[in-house]
């Protein structure tokens, strides 16, 4: 009869003789490399998880600040802070603080509620009346001196929001 290794008699014998004895392995590490009783293997535990921009943001904007109102020193948010800012800027009458007012306020309302469509008859252009109190129905040339007045006034407002984007931003970074 042929013993397989781990089954010769001597060697049980051995073990059960010393218990101490103890064989060093597959999934069997050396005793003085192993953990000892009461500490893990991560003691620092797992590394934090690197924030992304979104995240630091909200941070950022949730984070507590004193801000000096009419002689008084308030806590509250940088994000509170910054809206105030804009809308008080807004009331001053700051081009850029209206514009982005108007748009934290398309935002926030809801864009799914559509105005509602109203058929006007035909007729209706009849009733408008003209400098000289007539019915008022331009020609084709008269829509393009219209349309070319309209232009020259929308690029006169553009550079005046520009004009005035730019002075805010001198202010700003002086």
């Amino acid at each position: 009869m042929r013993w397989h290794k781990s089954t010769l008699p001597n060697e049980r014998n051995s073990k059960m003789k010393n218990p101490d004895k103890y064989e060093v392995g597959y999934g069997k590490p050396p005793k003085q490399t192993q953990f000892q009783k009461g500490q893990s293997g991560n003691p620092k535990g797992r590394p934090k998880r690197s924030q992304n921009m979104s995240t630091l943001l909200a941070d950022e904007l949730g984070r507590k600040i004193q801000v000096t109102e009419n002689g008084q020193t308030k806590t509250m948010t940088a994000r509170e802070a910054m809206v105030r800012r804009i809308v008080n800027g807004a009331l001053s009458g700051k081009a850029i603080d209206v514009l982005k007012l108007m748009k934290m306020l398309e935002s926030l309302l809801p864009s799914e509620v559509e105005p509602e469509q109203v058929e006007l008859p035909e007729y209706s252009i009849s009733f408008v009346k003209g400098v000289d109190g007539r019915p008022f129905n331009p020609t084709d040339e008269e829509y393009e001196h219209l349309a070319e007045r309209r232009k020259a006034k929308a690029k006169k407002q553009a550079e005046k929001a520009s004009a005035q984007i730019e002075e805010d931003n001198d202010d700003f970074l002086n």
